[in-house]
């Protein structure tokens, strides 16, 4: 389980894609919703990840 605020990042299987962002809600279901920033954004994007991709950074 990850708690809110946590740094997580995770790989899309089928792209590739690594991204890495900021759980800002948890859902009871066990999903979570992460807040990804680009560096060109204006805003960030919010993703919800298989939970089982999602690994902790710190």
């Amino acid at each position: 389980m990850f708690a809110l605020n946590d740094i997580v990042t995770w790989t899309h299987p089928r792209t590739g894609n690594t991204h890495t962002g900021v759980i800002v809600q948890r859902y009871g279901n066990g999903r979570y919703v992460v807040q990804v920033w680009r560096q060109w954004a204006h805003r960030p994007r919010m993703y919800q990840p298989n939970p089982k991709w999602l690994k902790k950074l710190r």
